[in-house]
């Protein structure tokens, strides 16, 4: 997601996480089963090009989409990362990201913080 110096939304990417492109290759590839591999500069087995190839992938999204930001905003872009697999990505992004955990809910309870200051000025 791309959110300004205002806070207001820009607008993000969805894309598939390693689990999906893992099942769609699998799927679609005959014979192709899919152990879990590491991600290597150049894997030289399946299983390595596989985890490679998904993680590079997700981290050249990113760092597209932190690249548009910075042109747009005029300024090097902050990258939160948060998630099941933040930790996982983290040292593969190429590009300093902060890893947040629970920035769903660190959300909520802001938006339940000031909706609670909101009833207490009414």
């Amino acid at each position: 997601e791309a959110v300004d110096s205002n806070g207001r939304f820009l607008g993000g990417l969805i894309l598939p996480g390693h689990g999906i492109m893992l099942r769609a290759l699998e799927s679609g590839t005959a014979g192709l089963n899919v152990p879990t591999g590491e991600v290597r500069e150049f894997p030289t087995n399946t299983s390595d090009a596989l985890t490679s190839g998904g993680t590079y992938a997700i981290a050249g999204a990113v760092q597209r989409m932190a690249k548009h930001l910075a042109k747009h905003c005029g300024a090097e872009p902050r990258c939160l990362m948060t998630g099941g697999a933040g930790w996982k990505m983290q040292p593969f992004m190429g590009m300093p990201c902060e890893l947040v955990d629970n920035l769903i809910f660190d959300g909520l309870l802001q938006i339940a913080a000031s909706r609670q200051l909101q009833q207490q000025q009414l």
